[in-house]
Formats: C-alpha cells, structure tokens, sequence
C-alpha cells in the first residue's frame, strides 16, 4: 500500500512517517515520493476493518483511495502510482458495493478493471466491469453517459478476449447514448465510432469501418484541431485500414502526418507511449515499400520539421 498526498500538518505527518519507518512498518519508496506499508501490515488493518465495518470508515476509505487512485490505466506511465492502490481498491469497492455505496465504489471497479484489462488480467478485469455497469444501470438508469463508458469498457474486454458478438451491441449501445446525450459531432461519439470501426475491421465489414473512422477523424478535427492526440489516433487508424485494403499510396502521408502530431508533443514535454513503436512500424512499410534508406533518413528527418 502506497501512502502519499499533502496531510493539513505535511511537517508532522512526515515525522509521524519517518518514526513508523525506523519501526520497519513502512518503507520509503525507491520510485516515487511515497511510502510503502509492510505485507504484515497492510493484511492487519485489512483484518481490523473487516471486523469493524463502521459507515463512516468504510466512507473515509472509499473517498481516499478514490482521491488517490488518478491516472490513466491504459497508460504505462500511470502503473507506479495504481499499481500499489490496486488491491486496496478492489476491496474497499467491494465492501463499499455490499453497503450500497454507489458512486465512488463504480468509479473504483471501473478504474481497477481496465487497469486489470490493460495487464491482460481478463478473468480478474470482468466481473468489476460487469458490476460498475449494473451499479451505474442502477443508479443513473440505462442512458446516462456513465453507462455508455462502462459499455464501451466491458465491449473492449469482450473484444480482446475475442468474443466480438457481444462486443458489437455493447458499442453500438453506447454510440447511441453518447450521440442522444451530447449530440452527433461531440469528441466522445468519435471515440465510440473509433471503437466500433476497430471491431468492424476486425470483423471484415471494412467499408462500414472506414466510414466510422472518417466520421471519427472529421470530429476530432473539428473539435480539437488538427494537431491533437485523438486526431493522430485517427489518422494511424484509418491509415492502417487503407493498408488492409491495399492502398498505401493513401495510407503513407496519414501515418506520417500522425507521427509528426506525436513529435511535436513530444517536443512540447508530451511524450505518447507509443512514438517510438510508430516510428519503427513506419520505417518497416517505407522498407516493404521500396524507399531507398537515404529516402527513408529524408522522411523521418522531415517528421521532426514542424511548420
């Protein structure tokens, strides 16, 4: 269990921290400005509230590792922070779901499933998904922008794990809600048209999938400009589809338009997790394409020249 965030006497907090440590009941984290409870530890206070159950303890639990566990799953970047919490958050939105807690408690299973999904834990990542859409269902009733979130989630589990039938209807569904709650030309109707044009390609429907992932690109563009992570996304996608359907003369200037987007955040302190495996895939296609290297060192020279 990883303790960190700013206490209302941060001096006396600290001090409190560094005596428990010399106790050897914590220890300082090597990564990260936090501290590290002892197994033993941990396994006892997890007993202890077992035991107690007390309302406002299980909210005060709730409500911390809500606070704390922030960050992106699907990002590498985000794992030292989630990684420690994740236990913990699992079993506190467990207790938190038995005493009818709702809000935070789907936040929690949400969160800690698609973090699970990330490490291709699958079997540990669905049951959390399954519950978080049921709470949220429940709650919020079966067409709130929550539950389109927590369908697209549970569709992109049943997606990996190859059951792309029941994916379908879990994705169209959520399309459905996001374009009645914000609108057909909204960032989040391209997500989920993102989403399902991947399972539509997957499954051989490529017309309809190239006509989603265009719709999705124009939003993007429209809603955040054309120099934006979501729209670098797009282009990679739909330049992967033309590639499927054999037109390269097409696809070359989208993955490089997409990979310029990504360096120039990363020129710009944001650095996709996912550049450098671009950049080789890239050259890989310009190689199969005949480039010769000096025209290869050209047009990756020209990704880092930003207008």
């Amino acid at each position: 269990m990883a303790i960190a965030g700013e206490a209302p006497n941060p001096g006396g907090a600290f001090d409190a921290l560094v005596e428990l440590e010399g106790l050897s009941l914590l220890n300082r984290s090597g990564e990260a400005p936090q501290f590290v409870v002892h197994r033993l530890v941990q396994e006892v206070t997890r007993l202890r509230q077992e035991l107690a159950q007390e309302p406002h303890e299980l909210a005060a639990a709730l409500a911390w590792i809500d606070a704390a566990f922030v960050g992106e799953p699907q990002d590498v970047r985000s794992w030292p922070v989630l990684e420690p919490l994740e236990p913990h958050a699992k079993t506190v939105a467990c207790f938190g779901d038995g005493a009818g807690v709702t809000g935070a408690t789907a936040r929690l299973m949400s969160q800690v499933g698609m973090l699970l999904l990330t490490k291709a834990d699958f079997c540990e990542a669905e049951p959390l998904m399954r519950r978080a859409l049921r709470i949220d269902e429940a709650n919020y009733g079966k067409d709130h922008p929550d539950v389109a979130i927590d369908l697209n989630n549970l569709a992109g589990l049943l997606q990996a794990t190859d059951r792309l039938l029941e994916a379908e209807p879990l994705m169209r569904r959520s399309l459905r809600i996001d374009e009645e709650s914000y609108g057909q030309d909204h960032p989040r109707v391209a997500l989920d048209l993102n989403n399902l044009a991947g399972l539509l390609q997957a499954t051989d429907r490529l017309v309809d999938a190239e006509t989603m992932m265009r719709r999705s690109l124009q939003i993007d563009e429209a809603s955040y400009g054309k120099d934006h992570p979501a729209v670098a996304r797009n282009l990679n996608n739909l330049a992967g589809l033309l590639r499927v359907t054999n037109r390269l003369a097409e696809a070359e200037p989208l993955m490089h338009r997409s990979l310029r987007i990504l360096i120039a955040l990363k020129q710009q302190g944001y650095r996709h997790p996912n550049l450098e495996a671009g950049i080789n895939n890239y050259i890989s296609f310009l190689q199969v394409q005949g480039f010769s290297e000096e025209a290869i060192q050209a047009k990756i020279g020209s990704l880092y020249q930003q207008d």
